[in-house]
C-alpha cells in the first residue's frame, strides 16, 4: 500500500485548481491551425489541472 493511497480525494478537495481567467487567456493565446484545430504545449503541469482548465474553457464552461 502507498503511503498517498486513499489522500486522493483530499488532494482534490484542497488544491486550489487554475483560475478561469488564467485559462481563458491560454485558449485565446493558442494559434488557429486549419480545421479550426489549435494546440497548447502542456508541459510539466503535473496534477493536469491546467489541462483539465483548459478543457473546461474550450467546452464553453461545461
Amino acid at each position: 500500500m502507498s503511503l498517498f493511497a486513499g489522500t486522493a480525494s483530499y488532494y482534490r478537495q484542497f488544491r486550489p485548481g487554475i483560475p478561469e481567467d488564467v485559462a481563458e487567456a491560454l485558449d485565446k493565446a493558442a494559434p488557429s491551425r486549419s480545421g479550426g484545430r489549435r494546440r497548447l504545449p502542456h508541459l510539466g503541469t503535473g496534477t493536469g489541472l491546467v489541462a483539465e482548465a483548459l478543457l473546461v474553457t474550450a467546452l464553453g464552461g461545461a
